[in-house]
């Protein structure tokens, strides 16, 4: 499939649908002790005119570290392409159910929707596409040189915020990070992870939130999109 033909990849799920199923959320415990020691009174103070004793306590509340709630699922969840037989795994973040969309390879959403001020609701979701190389991209730098130019003159409303590459899973990755507004005016912030798999096939990978929403969402898509596997590669 080509991933410049193909709008879920390009600008992201609006909406996922059905999800149905729950996620129990995993919360750390927060632990605090106490501690108390008693002064002895002084001989001057215990021997005074007035006879009077003077005791004092001091409290020392030591605050125990937090701890590190759970960002990720467990358990990874895996999808495979049917046309390149190349599969993957990842781990969704706590809260998140997969499901289904014909213009793509795998799709997931949270089950939590954010509240638009229109009265509206969209659900944070994640895509991935699998697919041939599109022909003006037929090495890892071309990605580099000419994949953010391609998604802006594709698309005028969105705007660059950031670029780099990285390494996942010992695969070279081109990340682009903007945000996409809608005919609504609603301000969407996404990153798209493309994959060179192999010199024959590629991946991407879009995570798409409302801009008011996405510092809720920033680490936890990050972790698990850098989950990600490749299970079987068993055609080149």
């Amino acid at each position: 499939m080509n991933f410049l033909k193909n709008k879920a990849v390009l600008v992201g799920l609006v909406l996922v649908v059905l999800l149905i199923v729950a996620v129990l959320l995993v919360s750390g415990a927060l632990k605090f002790s106490i501690t108390a020691t008693r002064t002895q009174p002084s001989d001057s103070a215990a021997n005074g005119n007035n006879g009077s004793m003077v005791e004092k306590t001091e409290k020392t509340v030591t605050k125990a570290p937090e701890t590190q709630k759970p960002l990720l699922a467990d358990r990874a969840v895996t999808f495979k392409d049917s046309e390149t037989d190349l599969e993957f795994s990842l781990k969704l973040p706590l809260g998140w159910s997969t499901s289904s969309n014909p213009t793509v390879d795998f799709v997931a959403g949270s089950l939590t929707a954010e509240n638009l001020p229109d009265g509206s609701t969209f659900y944070a979701n994640l895509n991935a596409l699998v697919g041939a190389h599109p022909s003006d991209f037929s090495t890892f730098a071309d990605y580099q040189d000419k994949w953010m130019e391609a998604m802006l003159a594709q698309y005028p409303s969105m705007e660059s915020a950031s670029r780099y590459s990285t390494k996942i899973d010992g695969m070279d990755v081109y990340v682009i990070e903007v945000s996409n507004t809608r005919p609504d005016g609603l301000v969407l912030r996404q990153m798209q992870y493309v994959f060179y798999v192999n010199n024959m096939y590629g991946m991407v990978v879009t995570t798409t939130t409302p801009l008011s929403s996405w510092a809720k969402y920033d680490k936890a898509l990050k972790m698990s999109v850098e989950s990600i596997k490749l299970v079987s590669e068993t055609n080149e």
